[in-house]
Parts: structure tokens; sequence; C-alpha cells
């Protein structure tokens, strides 16, 4: 029931962001109005990123007992990945929003804003490490500062997972792996109908998705050839 709930209301975001979008191309002022809204979602994702991680922290302080101990774990984990996927999403759509603003010289007010956003969401990431600890509070969370290079710092992370959650790990990283294929693929195929129809060359966006799936699927078979 969750899922098909979460699937609606993702087709239901889905569709207003299209029809936004199109209906915004034929309106003055339409790149004001659209950073104007990546920006109300932006403060409403932070929002909602910094109720998941003060869920987090009052479970952690909390003390329970029996099932209700359990419950809270299951609780604490949801409210961990609340917290990633809001403060994850609201970081991407404030770097959108200072491209958009930088590259369509929009006024400094708004450019300030964006930016501020953008700092904020970094700012709320930064409690990641946090999160990580009142989620597994007998374990010692290695921190970036101490790696020599970021696959050091991911194979530590990696370390700390015992068996089953690093199965769980594999899983949703390799769906994801997935899912990324097929979006940038489609991504390509868009751009490339889009500059086909006279709307505006997209090659260079075209080249960096191109990029990008080549980077993403090598890496990923260099590191399962080197195991």
């Amino acid at each position: 029931m969750k899922q098909i709930k979460r699937m609606v209301i993702g087709a239901i975001v889905g569709f207003a962001l299209a029809y936004g979008f199109m209906y915004m191309r034929d309106m003055n002022r339409s790149d004001d109005i659209f950073v104007y809204f990546l920006m109300i979602v932006t403060v409403g994702l932070l929002i909602w990123s910094i109720q998941s991680y003060m869920e987090v922290k009052r479970i952690y302080h909390t003390t329970y007992t029996g099932e209700e101990e359990d419950l809270a774990d299951e609780r604490k984990y949801q409210k961990s990945s609340d917290f990633a996927i809001a403060f994850h999403t609201a970081t991407v759509l404030a770097m959108i929003s200072v491209a958009v603003t930088l590259t369509q010289q929009l006024s400094t007010a708004i450019i300030i804003i964006s930016i501020v956003l953008f700092v904020g969401s970094l700012i709320i990431g930064g409690f990641m490490n946090k999160v990580s600890t009142y989620l597994y509070p007998d374990r010692e969370i290695p921190k970036a500062e101490n790696a020599t290079s970021g696959d050091d710092y991911l194979d530590a992370m990696l370390d700390t997972a015992d068996e089953g959650e690093k199965f769980i790990i594999l899983e949703g990283l390799y769906k994801s792996h997935n899912l990324m294929n097929i979006l940038l693929i489609g991504g390509i195929i868009l751009a490339t109908t889009y500059s086909a129809l006279g709307e505006g060359s997209q090659l260079f966006s075209i080249f960096a998705m191109g990029a990008v799936l080549i980077a993403g699927n090598v890496k990923y078979q260099r590191s399962i050839r080197n195991k």
C-alpha cells in the first residue's frame, strides 16, 4: 500500500512539474517563476531533512523496552533514510537554482538566495555522520578527513556494516546503478530529440551525459573485476 501511495504521489508530482514547465515556457519571466518554484521546494526539503534529523536524535536519546525498542529502531532507520533523501534532493535542486540564476543573469537577490540555500543544504548534509552515529552507537564511524582518498573512505564505511547490511547496500546500489543507466540513456535520447526538432543544440548535454554514463559503468566493472 505504501509503495502504491508513493507511485501515485510521484506520478502527480511528475505531471505537475511537466505541465508547469510547459506552461511557464509561454510566460514572461518564466525563469524567475521556475527558480521561485525550485526555492520553495528546496526550503520544504530542508525543513523535512531537519525534522527527520531531530526525530532520529529524539529516538536515540529515548529509552525503549521490548517491542517498542524494535519499532523505534525501525522508525530510526526510516527517518535516517528520509533525511538522506531530503538533503540530497535539496542539494541538487539548489544547484539547479544557482545554475539558472547565474546563466540567465537574474536579479542579485535571487542569486544570493539560491546560493544561501545551496550552502545551507551542504551544511545540513554535514550531519550525515552524526545520523550514522545515532544509528550505530556501538560502531566507530570513519571520518572523511581521516581518509587518504574517496575510495578509502567508502571502503572504511562499508567495513563498519555487517553481512546483512552489506547485502542490503549491495541490492540498493545495484538497482540504483541500473536505474541511472536507464535514466541517462533516456536523457540522451530526449536531448537528441530536442536538438533535432530545432529547439536548440543540446550537444554539450549529450556529451556530458554520455561521459557520466561511461565513467559510471567503467567504475562499476573495474570494481567487480578487481574483487
